[in-house]
């Protein structure tokens, strides 16, 4: 055990230097040359609805996420919806603190645990239970986007839908399973009350939609050469990289640099196609940064206060 401990403290440690050296050369990129003054030039002319655009879909997407959290849990255990929305709030911030673990997710189940009294048996399931919603309905999804330029929107739509209607049965079949009921001790239903997981899969689609119109925003400011449908692709892809378990810097935005640059064919260098992909990342990413910080600052702040009264309420018990 402690050696497996240790083998995934060097994997995070890794993983942190590599991200921080990612982000570091995306930055680099973005801004050479003439980057800098090019990048200066666009924010400072860029459209008020655009830029107002990119942080409503970074916030939409934000509550969706919380929803997605509160709704999962219901069917077992009654949270108020304003108290898990700060929480969600709390640990997208603390996400991109830097330090080589998702420090958001130990916020999360530290709050749950101590302010809310949730045991850690019932935390991980209700955790597990909120993966296994992503992988519903982001497998599907992904795995129908290579229909959309072959067949088309509606087919790719229909195939999609499909799709999550056999894995969301596959997920509450393997639930009901009596060996998992005995280990679970009810948290089961999270995922076999259908009604409720598929509610909590719609804000997962709300999210998902979110990241996909804002990547198309951000590629308007950098006047970025990609169609709509290939920006609203890789806005897809940017949401299951920023599932990336070895941390939040890095890996995402030079994912998203190097996948635009691959989608783009045409008359302009190697050197102008990284640079203006690397501003993309870097713009979509700081958008959703800023609602992230912006709300989760004062939820951070809330919630550690509901800490500490939790705390002293404990210790004054006999």
């Amino acid at each position: 055990m402690r050696g497996r401990g240790a083998a995934r403290t060097a994997l995070q440690l890794a993983g942190f230097v590599v991200g921080l050296a990612l982000i570091a050369y995306c930055i680099y990129v973005a801004l050479r040359g003439d980057g800098a003054a090019k990048l200066k030039d666009h924010l400072a002319h860029a459209s008020p609805w655009v830029v107002a655009g990119l942080l409503g879909t970074s916030l939409v997407s934000l509550l969706a996420n919380g929803l997605l959290f509160w709704q999962t849990l219901r069917p077992v255990h009654r949270l108020r919806l304003r108290d898990v929305q700060f929480v969600n709030a709390m640990a997208s911030v603390l996400n991109y603190a830097p330090l080589p673990m998702r420090l958001g997710l130990v916020a999360r189940v530290a709050y749950h645990w101590r302010v809310d009294t949730m045991s850690i048996a019932l935390i991980g399931a209700w955790l597990a239970a909120v993966l296994l919603n992503v992988a519903v309905i982001a497998g599907p999804a992904t795995a129908a986007m290579p229909l959309v330029p072959l067949a088309g929107v509606p087919v790719a739509i229909v195939a999609a839908l499909l799709l999550v209607a056999l894995a969301l049965a596959s997920s509450r079949w393997l639930a009901a399973r009596p060996f998992l009921a005995r280990k679970l001790h009810g948290a089961e239903r999270m995922v076999t009350d259908t009604r409720s997981f598929a509610i909590a899969g719609s804000y997962r689609l709300v999210d998902m939609a979110m990241w996909a119109l804002r990547m198309p925003l951000a590629a308007m400011v950098v006047d970025a050469p990609l169609t709509f449908a290939q920006s609203a692709t890789l806005g897809i892809c940017a949401f299951l990289l920023s599932m990336n378990p070895l941390g939040r810097f890095g890996f995402r935005e030079a994912a998203v640099a190097w996948i635009a640059s691959s989608l783009f064919a045409g008359s302009m260098s190697a050197s102008e196609v990284t640079t203006v992909f690397a501003q993309l990342a870097i713009v979509e990413s700081a958008a959703e940064g800023v609602i992230a910080i912006g709300f989760g600052g004062p939820s951070a702040l809330w919630c550690w206060r509901r800490a500490v009264a939790a705390r002293g309420q404990a210790a004054d018990r006999p």
